[in-house]
């Protein structure tokens, strides 16, 4: 069975193949997280978001990034041997802006500032 999908922007269209309606379920679910979230920057609501790849001695490291004030979702690979090379976002991911003022260290995590939006009726 073939199923043709197209995002909800209209700006990317691809064709499913699946001998079974879980499998059509599972690529679609994939599709659909990889071009169709976190299509906003979670830190300044800009739908300017494009995918960016940072490469070092370590490797690649895919992300989405604002175009507007720079922070990034992370993606991860996938090294499952069925969905090996696949990406995919953990849901404990957050949007983070760079800080040149924290000193570079081995783990780049902490070069990275989480967003953290305003408690509700707090100014």
């Amino acid at each position: 069975m073939k199923v043709t999908y197209r995002t909800k922007d209209g700006q990317f269209t691809t064709q499913l193949e699946s001998e079974t309606e879980t499998g059509l379920v599972e690529q679609l679910v994939d599709f659909q997280n990889l071009l169709e979230k976190n299509t906003v920057c979670g830190s300044c609501k800009s739908p300017e978001v494009f995918w960016n790849i940072r490469e070092n001695d370590a490797g690649k490291y895919f992300e989405k990034k604002c175009n507007k004030c720079f922070a990034a979702m992370p993606y991860h690979v996938n090294k499952d041997k069925v969905k090996k090379g696949g990406l995919y976002f953990s849901y404990k991911d957050k949007w983070a802006k760079y800080d040149p003022s924290v000193k570079k260290t081995e783990d780049d995590a902490k070069v990275f500032t989480e967003e953290k939006p305003a408690a509700k009726g707090k100014k």
